[in-house]
């Protein structure tokens, strides 16, 4: 499990939400509020700033999962650009042994994210520049 990526996205942000379920021509809408934690100092663009960089990890995840399944079905799992995305971990000590892969430093970052709601540290947007800039090799492209 702990290689399996987040199992949920980007929180959303503080604001009024409608959430609607569509069943059988018959539609339920509820509208609510989803308030900022009232202990914390961070701004809407604070919130803003952090949601926004979860969403491009998450975006580039999925890429990269994508990218891997590919090589998966043609039996490239030994390939340069395999190795490029993924360091193949099997559990959480191969980095012991092995330095993480690009698969790998974007789960740790999400996951550090999401010890908090708060906006992304320099540390956390260094560490996301130096990642976009491996994905951008390793892919090709960056949206």
């Amino acid at each position: 499990d702990w290689n399996k990526g987040p199992s949920e996205g980007p929180a959303v942000l503080p604001g009024a939400w409608t959430v609607r379920v569509s069943m059988r021509g018959h539609v339920l809408s509820r509208t609510f509020a989803v308030r900022p934690d009232p202990r914390a100092q961070w701004t809407m663009s604070d919130y803003a700033a952090r949601h926004r960089l979860v969403r491009e990890l998450d975006d580039e995840l999925s890429a990269i999962d994508v990218k891997l399944n590919a090589l998966d079905s043609r039996g490239l799992q030994r390939s340069a650009a395999y190795r490029a995305l993924t360091s193949s971990p099997v559990n959480s000590e191969d980095d012991l042994m092995v330095p993480d892969g690009l698969r790998e430093r974007v789960s740790t970052l999400l996951l550090s994210l999401g010890l908090s709601q708060g906006p992304p540290s320099a540390a956390h947007l260094r560490e996301a520049a130096e990642i976009r800039a491996q994905f951008d090799a390793a892919t090709g492209t960056h949206e």
